[in-house]
């Protein structure tokens, strides 16, 4: 079995698609944050 096989592909990159809200919410707050100084002003 390689390490770079199909599956071991899809369980590594799996959690990483845009499907999961968490990855949405913190790809949100890194642009609102890249504009900030502070994390304060950046939750809305």
């Amino acid at each position: 079995m390689s390490l770079f096989s199909k599956r071991n592909k899809e369980v590594l990159t799996g959690p990483l698609n845009l499907d999961n809200p968490i990855v949405g919410q913190v790809l949100g707050i890194c642009s609102a944050l890249a504009v900030t100084s502070q994390l304060k002003p950046a939750i809305v």
